[in-house]
């Protein structure tokens, strides 16, 4: 009787066994943090639970550490079978995966509950916005960004939902991000206007419309207005305006009107630490009114000074080369009504080599090698910081200690120029975690086989 008990206990356990390897987890692979109970038949003292830590192994008793990490639950128990054979005839292993890896995703903009989610793999982004409580009514779902892995894309949604699109529905990766813009647009205008400020609008709207909700113009306002949008600034005459000038351009998210007083003042806009206008003086030059508005910022390129004088003439001006080699005619003189644009600079640095996240990063003027390398998300584990190379656009290279500068502040730090390129090299030398896992390895053979020597 005990034997027929125990002869339908095995056939009950090898069916519980096919039945758990087909239905449990299917072509599901193993993640860090998964959770496994493993059972052997015959044999209760291997009875156990097992968890994948962070290096994708679990460890099992005779076996040792294992990778499981990247395997399905039937790889993993042929392989455990295999190992298990040099100790156990013909072994029947069980594997159920009690707990599972779960994605992390965040979903922020206009959706009623933002925050980050925890999925199963397979979901994708309509199940993500469906668990953040879909969007909401400003929401603009034909341009929805996924942020994974440092890259962007820009989604459809709306093209989605309706089935025209259904490849945006993107699968989902840990750690993605998505954002859900909203509809509205965000325009300021500031100067010579009843009710400056900062307005949320509908899109659509015109640069008309800006101007009637700020109240109009103010008796002082000059002639000209003017317009950024885009990194550019366009000059509209404020009679042509208020005349019903077709001269309507559409507002766009982030543009800026300013209304200046009428020719008693000089502005001064785009990358200055403060922005405005300022009285005019008799002999007022480039030089002092940038002094005035606290000079430019970090990305200021002072380079392709633009000044638009009353009349609408342009001129662009090298500044840099009045204060590097004293030219006086790239410092001007301003005049009543002139507008001066500090634009922001298009200038590139390059890191390669041994760095999480190598490629080209915007240069500013307080640009450190140690900055550069921080948004490069630092070195990788063999990137060796004592022989960093600097290769100038003109070719010539500088090799920079930047681990002595770590440690003790002795080495060098340098400021960046634009165009540079930076590489951090592999470290040389013996690989001395490799050698003492070798020997450690070597030391287990020789104690496993009892070899006295």
């Amino acid at each position: 009787m005990l034997f027929k008990d125990r002869l339908v206990g095995l056939f009950l356990f090898i069916f519980i066994l096919l039945i758990s390897n087909l239905a449990g987890a299917g072509q599901y692979r193993l993640h860090a943090d998964d959770q496994l109970y493993i059972s052997v038949w015959g044999h209760d003292d291997l009875q156990q639970t097992a968890v994948v830590d962070p290096d994708g192994k679990i460890s099992f008793p005779l076996i040792g550490s294992l990778q499981a990490a990247g395997l399905t639950i039937e790889e993993l128990t042929e392989l455990l079978q295999t190992k298990l054979s040099k100790y156990i005839k013909n072994p029947l292993i069980n594997i159920n995966l009690q707990s599972y890896y779960q994605l992390n995703i965040m979903v922020m903009g206009a959706v009623k509950d933002p925050g980050t989610f925890r999925l199963k793999e397979g979901k994708r982004v309509i199940d993500v916005l469906s668990l953040s409580g879909g969007a909401t009514e400003q929401a603009e779902l034909s341009a929805v960004k996924l942020t994974r892995g440092g890259q962007s894309f820009s989604l459809n949604l709306e093209k989605v939902l309706s089935g025209e699109t259904p490849a945006d529905n993107y699968l989902l990766n840990d750690g993605d991000v998505i954002f859900i813009p909203e509809s509205t647009i965000e325009v300021t205008i500031f100067g010579q206007v009843r009710q400056p400020g900062r307005y949320h609008l509908e899109k659509g709207l015109e640069l008309t419309d800006l101007i009637a909700l700020a109240g109009g113009f103010t008796e002082m306002a000059g002639q000209q207005l003017e317009y950024q949008t885009e990194r550019q600034i366009e000059q509209y005459n404020i009679q042509a305006i208020l005349a019903g000038s077709r001269e309507k351009p559409r507002l766009k998210d982030g543009d800026t009107v300013y209304i200046p007083k009428a020719n008693d003042q000089v502005f001064i806009q785009g990358e200055v630490n403060r922005p405005g206008s300022y009285p005019w003086q008799q002999g007022m030059k480039l030089a002092g009114l940038l002094a005035e508005a606290g000079n430019q910022t970090s990305y200021g390129d002072i380079a392709r000074v633009k000044i638009v004088t009353a009349d609408s003439r342009q001129e662009i001006i090298n500044l840099n080369s009045y204060f590097d080699d004293g030219v006086e005619v790239n410092n001007p003189s301003l005049q009543p009504g002139d507008t001066v644009y500090i634009p922001k600079g298009d200038l590139e640095v390059t890191v390669l080599g041994k760095v999480n996240r190598p490629g080209t990063y915007l240069w500013h003027r307080e640009l450190e090698l140690s900055e550069l390398l921080a948004r490069a998300g630092n070195e990788k584990e063999r990137g060796d910081l004592e022989r960093v190379r600097i290769i100038r656009p003109d070719g010539t290279t500088t090799e920079v200690n930047l681990q002595s500068y770590f440690e003790d502040g002795t080495g060098s730090n340098p400021l960046l120029q634009p165009g540079d390129t930076v590489r951090i090299e592999e470290e040389k030398g013996i690989n001395w975690p490799q050698v003492f896992s070798f020997v450690a390895g070597f030391k287990l053979i020789k104690d496993f086989l009892e070899i006295d020597w």
